[in-house]
């Protein structure tokens, strides 16, 4: 049982008042001198404005610490938003150095470097950084950096450390920037398509019209000659959509099996040479290319061949397209090269995005490029180009062969 626990509430706070008065006059007797009434007072004051400091560095939101560099950069404070944001009590990390603090030393390095460089410049150091922590997760953070130099002569200088966590906003900033784009990307999309629907469209309409009314075999033989063309440019268009949809909704399906390459490039090349101009010559060997097996889906790399041979086809006018492969380690190049117009080198990087043309002369919608690219990287592979502006460029992809495309493809 409790001192006090018999007394009632009115007589507990008497007793406190008592005693608290007894304390006031044996502080302030008589005989003590003024100086050191004011000396009392002074201390009195002095730990009042520690404790109250010491409550607002513990209760702010920002991560504060406090090194000591004569020290070996041994911790003397550590507040309870850096114990929080380092998932470490202070009572572990006072005392001790970054190279006891952090497991991996190359962090532990990274710090005293940046120390150093604070102790070297002598100026508030402020920046926004990836930070890693002890247990290495990365968050990002505006940090200062502050050499607090002592006046006592010999005294070691401190070196303050505030840390203010901002991975949450970035995340917000990132994702709204995110919807921003997306939200360009659909307005370009909608913008882009409503041009390319309408351009065929049109020519169908208007050929078709003049078909009914012109009784000449050959005029309406040319009209229906670009009906034609018009209504495979406006298939290609729609499935063009109807694959990025699929892609990205990841419903696109991969049919793979046990296929011979030479057989995929061999179907690509007769269906395309039917394309052709007297003054452009489709190149393929069949008899020189190695055999090469691979476990993959055929329709979709045949559906890749003949984007990048129509656009070869497209942009050259003379000289010739080739189609040929190589085999390199654990995967086969494929590569479509040709003697056309080239690409600018600015917009070699660009050229595999969405709604990229690298002409607006001719029609598409520039998604061919794009749907090649995330095709690709499905079945495992990188594509690539290489171009020179005027003289013609090459188109490659890869694809892993058949023992390690096999055991890719049988995981998903």
């Amino acid at each position: 049982m409790g001192k006090y626990d018999h007394l009632s509430k009115e007589e507990l706070i008497q007793k406190i008042e008592k005693l608290e008065a007894d304390l006031e006059k044996a502080t302030l007797t008589p005989s003590a001198s003024d100086n050191e009434r004011e000396m009392r007072q002074s201390q009195h004051t002095i730990n009042f404005l520690n404790i109250l400091m010491d409550t607002i560095l513990s209760n702010v939101f920002v991560e504060i610490m406090v090194k000591d560099i004569f020290n070996g950069f041994r911790y003397i404070y550590f507040n309870k938003a850096a114990e929080e944001f380092m998932g470490a009590k202070a009572a572990n990390i006072l005392g001790k150095t970054d190279f006891e603090l952090f497991p991996d030393s190359r962090r532990a390095h990274e710090i005293r470097t940046e120390d150093y460089h604070t102790i070297k410049t002598g100026r508030m150091v402020k920046e926004m950084a990836e930070y890693e922590k002890p247990n290495g997760e990365v968050s990002i953070v505006n940090i200062v950096r502050l050499l607090i130099t002592n006046p006592d002569p010999g005294a070691s200088p401190l070196l303050l450390v505030m840390l203010s966590d901002i991975t949450k906003q970035r995340r917000d900033q990132l994702e709204l920037v995110r919807v921003q784009e997306a939200d360009k990307m659909k307005n370009a999309f909608i913008a882009n398509m409503s041009h390319e629907i309408r351009t065929p469209l049109n020519a169908i309409v208007g050929f078709a019209h003049l078909v009914t009314e012109t009784g000449n075999a050959s005029e309406q033989r040319e009209c229906f000659s670009i009906i034609n063309k018009n209504c495979d440019l406006l298939l290609k268009l729609i499935n063009d959509i109807l694959d990025l949809s699929k892609i990205e909704s990841g419903l696109l399906n991969y049919n793979v099996s046990e296929v011979e390459l030479k057989d995929i490039c061999q179907e690509a090349y007769v269906v395309q040479s039917l394309k052709m101009t007297s003054d452009v010559a489709l190149l393929y060997n069949s008899v020189a290319m190695p055999s090469v097996r691979l476990w993959i889906d055929p329709h979709r790399v045949e559906q890749v061949l003949l984007n990048l041979l129509s656009n070869a086809i497209k942009f050259t006018s003379k000289g010739f397209i080739s189609l040929f492969y190589e085999v390199e380690d654990l995967f086969v190049r494929i590569s479509v090269m040709d003697t056309g117009i080239g690409i600018p080198e600015d917009k070699l990087e660009s050229v595999f995005g969405r709604f990229v043309k690298l002409d607006d002369f001719y029609q598409g919608a520039g998604l061919g490029l794009s749907i090649c690219k995330m095709i690709v990287e499905q079945l495992g592979g990188e594509i690539g180009v290489r171009s020179e502006l005027g003289k013609g460029s090459t188109f490659w992809f890869t694809l892993p062969l058949l023992v390690a495309n096999k055991a890719a493809m049988e995981c998903r």
